[in-house]
């Protein structure tokens, strides 16, 4: 019999419907969801938006139970968008950037009925659900703060069956345990599972109305529609989205969105762990109005968990769960757990460690993890073996072994289930497997995960190859993209004559990573010898990269971003190596040198890196050149180059003097020789196909019109958001007073501060920027007079750059142009690109792509860019632009292109 101890009290509300209904009549004008730099969303208006979209579905023929897969970016309009379905059907949120083949098994084995997608967003899901003949709903604002469905492509005859609000026996969520795969077995919630969760754990975080979280969980994760959404909104408190998932944007979130808790996977706190000195101001501020901080999705290192609450001065409150029972374990905010290796207490919840018989175990035995009550599912869907395996009587039975102690807290240690858990990411180990058997040289694979510092689980595989094929790490992860997302990929790869099989003849996977723990990994480049002895440099080397990667150990021939490095881990590294080797080196060095054995090479050979460095060197298509922006550096341009098509050559074009031997250079016209000097090393004659971001353009535009001077063509000139020189680029004051009052009239009292606060940030960093411009050329055209050589003390490429920049006087160039517009700023004037206009004597072709300026090369808008990028270079890869004589116009033709349509 059930203890009386852990049954929960009465529901108070049966549908999320029902709560949204009635926080709307309680507090209308209460803040619902929010997002950084946006006016907040209130419950009344959350209700209208929610209730227009109901009448949508219901008007095209969808209701109750009919699942609507929805496919968004994310941030705070996906939220609205989810609520607003789960209130008149049930909403499937998908990983935006699964694949094609991933995005057709969701649908099919989901048994969705219709996808609605962002509109005009590049995703592999349109052609999936074309492909399977699914009505395609538009996703867009409604102008109000909301979000509506405004088309679909096909439409069921409208029916009275299924209209109208959601019942509690309606089914809220369909989730999938293990990947979406043919091996997934589906998990449908229904609103009275979900809302008695939500209850629960809302009571045990003591959430009031006046709370108001940051949600840094991923809306197509269980976790995020749960404790990041739903919980919140059932207590009438308010929810901030995070969309930057960078360690500076979940502090900047934290620290401007004035959270009093927030939800996080296990994997946010590994990963700001390494910063919590650098971000120490930030957190002062955070702390003084932070109640607690909640962490799940899986096991919270114990250091990094005593380190975080040390730092912010409250509780991390851990929880246990599963997608078919949702939490099945808290932490009181008020009373931590005293072993921090616990995932918590059971509180009001039926959960036990059941022996095999199923009987109840005593505090300290272990068992398997099993829970009951109206939390749970109600069995897999269409799967009958499953559920058998499942249930053990009214237990459900979770896969996970572990034991309670005398005082009621829950310790895991081990897990029966083989999934691989990725910093919250569940991946199918029999997927890995079959993407790598379909390589020709293939005959055996099997995935498996190993420990990793940050995210708890990594990939790993062993392969057996055809007759000893040889196979290297690098064209296996070529191989696989596109047959898996990017995050499947294994990191590791042992290459072995055998799998080990346990007595009944099948792979045990959950003893391979101690199998192969003495092997060395395939290096992720072919080259290297993984067992000889490291160099001074090497091992120094190796020390400073385990410390930016935080790493226990590096090899000598581990690929920097196959560790699954980054570009503020890169920047920490490169400090570093400044600061302890005093050798200064461009980010670019990870292109050419992305291991420790390379960079040791580079550095001890004292080689120049050069101004043309190979991103993506290898592919068939004629190569794109992209310029760098005012800070000289290139490693932005990578989130571009993998999204553009497999066989496209990416290379990208750095300033002099970032590895500190040469002085920069300060003049446009100097830059662009120099570059075209290099690139025709690489591409000896045109067509060139060259972009440049930000000031980048102007030394593309300059390349282009030397390059035709001396009779090379260009296919190809790519713009990527650059001003011209011939407008100041700057609304006017009234204009931007203007924006500012209007957004101060739609904040919150408590928000005025930190909003004001940031601008006066932004103006002295912008203060900053031109005094030191200006101290930088002074110094500079001194130094030139005075017929002195240059100081190394000015070999500053960022501020060269600066100088350039405004030195240059462009001349018009009687050629074609792609300008890639960004969304503008508030300060940026209507006409702030129209200059282009009188200097392009060719075509000049605007393309407006999502974004803004700063993130215009970052997910999610990236994906935009390239999707635009690709088709100009899929237009031009091999037509070859005859040069006109120099000083003579051809006919103007300007076309204004907005997002590119989904093919």
């Amino acid at each position: 019999m059930m203890d009386i101890s852990v049954l929960p009290a009465p529901q108070r509300f049966g549908t999320m419907y029902e709560v949204l209904r009635h926080w709307a009549g309680e507090t209308p004008r209460s803040p619902a969801l929010l997002e950084h730099g946006r006016p907040p969303l209130a419950f009344c208006d959350l209700l209208r938006s929610t209730d227009a979209m109901g009448a949508a579905l219901n008007r095209w023929g969808f209701g109750r139970n009919d699942r609507i897969a929805v496919v968004h970016p994310g941030g705070r309009d996906m939220a609205a968008a989810i609520i607003g379905i789960w209130s008149y059907a049930t909403p499937v949120p998908l990983n935006p950037d699964s694949t094609l083949g991933e995005f057709a098994l969701h649908l099919r084995d989901m048994r969705v009925t219709a996808v609605a997608i962002l509109a005009d967003m590049d995703t592999a899901a349109r052609r999936a659900a074309i492909d399977l003949d699914l009505p395609i709903l538009d996703l867009r604002p409604d102008g109000h703060g909301g979000m509506m469905l405004t088309a679909t492509t096909r439409a069921h005859a409208p029916s009275d069956a299924h209209a109208g609000p959601v019942q509690p026996d309606d089914i809220i969520a369909v989730l999938a345990t293990s990947g979406t795969t043919s091996h997934s077995k589906i998990v449908p919630i229904r609103h009275r599972q979900l809302t008695a969760r939500n209850e629960i754990a809302a009571a045990d975080l003591g959430l009031t109305p006046g709370d108001r979280g940051l949600n840094m969980l991923r809306l197509y994760h269980s976790g995020g529609l749960g404790q990041g959404i739903s919980t919140p909104l059932i207590a009438g408190s308010s929810v901030a989205v995070l969309t930057d998932f960078s360690v500076e944007g979940i502090f900047e979130a934290l620290d401007t969105e004035q959270v009093t808790w927030c939800a996080a996977s296990y994997a946010v706190y590994h990963a700001i762990h390494p910063h919590l000195k650098t971000y120490r101001p930030a957190i002062e501020r955070i702390a003084s109005r932070l109640r607690f901080m909640r962490s799940g999705t899986g096991p919270l290192n114990a250091t990094v968990a005593e380190d975080v609450e040390a730092a912010f001065g409250v509780p991390i409150v851990v929880t246990y769960g599963t997608s078919e029972a949702g939490s099945s374990t808290s932490d009181p905010p008020d009373r931590p757990r005293p072993d921090r290796s616990s995932v918590g207490k059971r509180g009001h919840r039926g959960v036990e460690i059941l022996d095999d018989t199923g009987k109840p175990l005593p505090p300290g035995a272990t068992g398997e993890i099993a829970v009951r009550g109206p939390t749970v599912f109600d069995g897999y869907e269409n799967d009958d073996a499953a559920n058998r395996i499942a249930f053990i009587g009214e237990w459900f039975r979770t896969g996970d072994l572990g034991y309670f102690d005398d005082d009621g807290y829950l310790f895991v240690t081990g897990r029966i289930k083989e999934m691989i858990n990725r910093g919250g990411q569940n991946i199918t180990p029999v997927e890995i497997d079959d993407a790598l058997l379909a390589h020709p040289d293939v005959i055996a694979a099997s995935a498996f995960p190993v420990p990793h510092p940050t995210l708890g689980e990594d990939v790993a595989a062993a392969i057996v190859t055809r007759n000893g094929a040889p196979l290297d790490h690098r064209a296996l992860s070529q191989f696989l993209r596109g047959r898996l997302a990017e995050y499947k990929i294994p990191r590791q790869l042992f290459f072995t004559a055998e799998i080990p099989k346990g007595p009944t003849d099948k792979v045990q996977r959950h003893t391979l990573a101690d199998v192969f723990a003495d092997t060395p990994v395939a290096p992720a480049n072919a080259e290297g010898a993984p067992n000889r002895k490291p160099s001074a440099m090497e091992r120094r080397l190796q020390d400073l990269w385990a410390a930016a990667l935080g790493r226990d150990h590096v090899g000598l021939d581990d690929d920097f971003f196959q560790l699954g490095g980054d570009s503020l881990q890169a920047v920490q590294l490169f400090l570093q190596i400044e600061k302890r080797l005093g050798h200064p080196l461009p980010r670019s060095v990870l292109f050419e040198a992305g291991t420790v054995a390379a960079m040791a090479k580079h550095i001890e050979t004292a080689t120049s890196t050069g101004c043309v460095v190979p991103i993506r060197p290898d592919g068939r298509r004629p190569p794109l050149f992209c310029v760098h922006d005012i800070n000289g550096e290139v490693l932005n341009f990578r989130p571009l180059a993998q999204r553009l098509d497999a066989d496209q050559p990416v290379y990208g074009i750095q300033s002099a003097g970032l590895d500190g031997t040469e002085p920069p250079l300060v003049r446009i016209e100097d830059m662009a020789a120099r570059y075209i000097t290099e690139m025709r090393r690489v591409q000896p004659s045109g067509p060139y196909s060259i972009g440049g971001y930000s000031m980048g353009g102007w030394i593309a535009y300059e390349m282009a019109q030397q390059l035709s001077q001396i009779g090379q063509s260009v296919a190809l000139l790519a713009l990527f958001d650059t001003t011209p020189r011939q407008t100041s680029g700057r609304a006017p004051l009234s204009k931007w007073l203007g924006h500012h009052r209007r957004r101060l009239s739609e904040l919150q009292p408590v928000d005025i501060g930190p909003y004001l606060a940031q601008r006066v940030r932004n103006m002295g960093e912008i203060a900053t920027i031109k005094a030191r411009g200006k101290l930088f050329s002074t110094a500079w055209r001194m130094a030139e007079e005075r017929g002195k050589s240059i100081p190394a003390l000015l070999y500053r490429p960022a501020e060269a750059n600066l100088m350039a920049v405004r030195s240059y006087h462009p001349k018009p160039y009687d050629g074609d142009a792609v300008l890639f517009k960004a969304e503008p700023y508030a300060w940026m004037a209507a006409d702030a690109h129209e200059g282009w206009q009188t200097l392009i004597g060719g075509t000049l072709e605007i393309r407006s792509v999502p974004g803004q300026h700063d993130d215009l090369l970052e997910e999610p808008n990236v994906r935009d860019l390239a999707r635009a990028l690709s088709d100009c270079l899929s237009r031009r890869p091999d037509r070859a632009v005859s040069p006109r004589p120099v000083g003579r116009k051809s006919p103007r033709t300007a076309r204004q292109n907005g997002p590119t349509p989904p093919g």
